[in-house]
């Protein structure tokens, strides 16, 4: 099961529109409907929100799969547990935002490799060409 489809589950047990989902986590409206339909991948920010708004729901299980959706809670370990879940997914908002230079510096990097290859494919073409 994907994100996106985990996601489904949860919006499914919380019994709630996917449309009153994105309201609730902050996100405009039709992306994250979008995103589920297309199985397409969830933004680290939304993943942020989800865990942050719906602290009862296992962050390892929303993004592996595995454990179960709900965190076994009682009354006394919920703040707690809130304060931990919090932590955990500002330290994965720290970590998104520290690979974010690199994907940027790698997708530059396969645009212009991308256009060498167009150019040498003309190249190519023109000698054998001239032959």
């Amino acid at each position: 099961m994907s994100i996106p489809e985990r996601i489904k589950e949860i919006i499914e047990t919380e019994r709630v529109s996917i449309r009153q989902f994105e309201r609730t986590i902050g996100v405009k409206q039709g992306n994250l409907s979008k995103t589920i339909k297309e199985n397409r991948e969830v933004k680290g920010s939304i993943l942020t929100r989800i865990i942050t708004v719906y602290p009862h729901i296992d962050p390892t299980w929303l993004l592996t799969g595995k454990r179960q959706m709900r965190l076994p809670v009682n009354e006394f370990e919920f703040n707690d547990l809130y304060d931990h879940i919090h932590e955990m997914a500002m330290e994965l908002s720290r970590k998104l935002g520290r690979l974010q230079p690199e994907l940027s510096f790698l997708k530059e990097s396969n645009a212009m490799l991308r256009k060498g290859n167009a150019f040498l494919r003309k190249e190519v073409l023109l000698r054998s060409k001239k032959k």
